[in-house]
């Protein structure tokens, strides 16, 4: 939410009364709960409960608003209850089924040529792309396209499933061609530690089956502690490990750590090289 200051003109029928535990629900269907601090007849300046900063809010954005029960009396909200509101909203694109809602999307950089992104046209339904720039000039581009579905099921259980389309081609030994993977996944735990378990199946003739799993931890405030593992097996058995610590805030997020594979993903050899990466969150 963007960042604005109190500073109002008092026309257009101004209330000024504050007006503590509102629930707003947007036309998109994004709830937000907090406190109004000032409206008028098109905009409303609301502090939310786990932002940093009020924001004002176009009225005709907003498909209802639910005041409390008695709310004629209510004490200008202290300085001391603005700070304590100042909560850390951490989100994280690398998990499975528990990555955007509706309206929400995000870019992604690994390693500064690898590129994604990806929009979720409702809760449950978003798509993810990706490119990798260095080997365009080279005529091989390599790119990902993958749409997915996601349910929660429970506050703790969310299933996922979904296709990717993947197009990765290298000299040497890296050459998969291209991967058609039909997958499913399941979340278990919360936005803050969880753990994710997926599995596919790449649909092409070199029939290939893939097991992956992703444990996030949210360690302190804006740290975390991200792990993935994937597991690619087909006449050769293919690992590939991330680790990182994630730095997050609200719409940023900071990735540092370490790849690994074995020598049968990239050649002769394994690896074990530096990992970073970046994120961008819209519509956080």
């Amino acid at each position: 939410m963007s960042v604005h200051l109190f500073a109002q003109n008092n026309i257009n029928n101004v209330d000024s009364t504050i007006y503590k535990n509102v629930t707003i629900t947007f036309k998109t269907g994004f709830v937000l709960k907090g406190t109004i601090l000032f409206q008028n007849d098109s905009t409303i300046t609301f502090f939310a409960n786990n932002y940093k900063q009020p924001t004002k809010i176009s009225k005709s954005k907003i498909e209802k608003i639910v005041y409390p029960p008695i709310f004629d009396k209510i004490e200008p909200i202290s300085l001391t209850e603005r700070i304590k509101k100042k909560e850390k909203l951490d989100f994280t694109t690398t998990g499975l089924a528990t990555n955007l809602s509706a309206n929400q999307g995000y870019y992604k950089n690994n390693f500064i040529f690898v590129n994604s992104g990806g929009y979720a046209f409702t809760n449950n339904i978003s798509i993810n792309g990706g490119l990798e720039l260095v080997n365009i000039f080279e005529g091989k581009p390599n790119f990902f396209i993958a749409p997915r579905i996601k349910f929660n099921l429970l506050p703790n259980i969310a299933l996922g499933a979904g296709y990717y389309f993947v197009k990765l081609s290298y000299s040497g030994d890296f050459n998969f061609g291209n991967l058609s993977v039909i997958y499913s996944d399941i979340t278990l735990g919360s936005q803050k530690n969880y753990i994710s378990f997926g599995y596919g199946v790449n649909t092409n003739p070199n029939r290939m089956t893939i097991f992956s799993t992703h444990l996030y931890s949210k360690i302190y405030e804006k740290l975390g502690f991200s792990t993935q593992y994937w597991f690619l097996g087909d006449r050769l058995q293919k690992d590939l490990f991330i680790a990182t610590l994630n730095i997050a805030t609200l719409s940023h997020q900071y990735d540092f750590g370490f790849i690994g594979a074995n020598y049968n993903l990239f050649g002769l050899y394994p690896i074990l090289i530096p990992y970073f990466g970046y994120t961008y969150k819209f519509n956080p």
